[in-house]
């Protein structure tokens, strides 16, 4: 670590004198020489003017305060690694948004296709029912009318009033019959056999 080195007066852990070095907790490093002497006990840091607590640095340090000492190019390996791990998984969870943002667009067009039919099949039973209604109506209103007008049929049990002239101007059964039915011989034969007029008798 050629970086390390007394704030105060630029001693570093490779000279021939050994000095033990010290962090103060403003960020800062002394040694045991020049913290004696330029605080005077004051435990106030020359460099910052700021009040401090001193650790010395050794292998017994926290490790949190060891990380300050670590090599930088380690921590760069390790966020190097980090970096990709998390660029996977970034680029795998982007990949994904991607095909559900596809999917949803998809969805969305039929969705909206289908809608758009929903709505021309509400205006088409819409125009079917007012036509059905109008329909009843007018059935409706032909049916009363029908019915308010009914139409005169001839019975075939009605008969017109006779009058007496035409009573006595008929002809008689004899008559009626005998024009209904031509006279042959052979009819004239049985009417005879079968009509005998009553024979008058003769008072004394």
């Amino acid at each position: 670590m050629d970086w390390v080195h007394c704030n105060s007066c630029f001693y570093q852990p490779g000279d021939t004198e050994k000095r033990g070095l010290y962090f103060t907790s403003c960020g800062h490093l002394y040694c045991k020489s020049c913290l004696t002497f330029d605080n005077n006990f004051s435990q106030t840091c020359s460099v910052c003017r700021k009040q401090y607590v001193v650790t010395q640095i050794n292998s017994e340090m926290s490790e949190d305060l060891k990380e300050n000492f670590n090599d930088p190019f380690n921590y760069l390996n390790k966020i190097l690694k980090v970096l990709k791990f998390q660029k996977e998984h970034r680029l795998r969870f982007f990949t994904h948004n991607k095909q559900m943002n596809l999917s949803y667009q998809t969805y969305k067009e039929f969705c909206d296709k289908a809608q758009n039919e929903i709505e021309c099949l509400k205006a088409k039973i819409q125009r079917l029912q007012e036509e059905n209604r109008h329909l009843k109506q007018l059935y409706y209103k032909f049916h009363d009318k029908s019915i308010q007008t009914p139409l005169k049929r001839k019975s075939p049990f009605n008969f017109s009033p006779v009058s007496s002239e035409s009573v006595y101007q008929m002809s008689s059964p004899f008559e009626i019959n005998s024009q209904q039915f031509p006279q042959t011989p052979a009819s004239q034969t049985i009417w005879a056999d079968r009509i005998t007029l009553p024979s008058q008798h003769k008072t004394n």
